[in-house]
């Protein structure tokens, strides 16, 4: 197997590896309380996020640290 090859595989890997975590982030929902979005892993309520328009399931900071977690876990 020359560099070429060893190149492929490795781009290849690391499209299905960003595709799979697409395919999370849609299957995620937010966690309703009380009839209200909120985080799904700090609880507040996330519905300023939902109502301008981003498809969310997390508060901003928890967004943050889950792409830092999976940046670390994935270099």
């Amino acid at each position: 197997m020359d560099d070429l090859d060893r190149a492929k595989l490795l781009e290849q890997s690391e499209r299905e590896q960003l595709l799979q975590q697409h395919r999370q982030r849609l299957r995620e929902k937010p966690l309703y309380i009380e009839g209200v979005a909120c985080c799904r892993d700090c609880e507040t309520s996330i519905e300023e996020r939902l109502t301008a328009g981003i498809d969310a399931c997390r508060c901003m900071e928890c967004q943050r640290l889950k792409e830092r977690r999976e940046k670390h876990y994935a270099g």
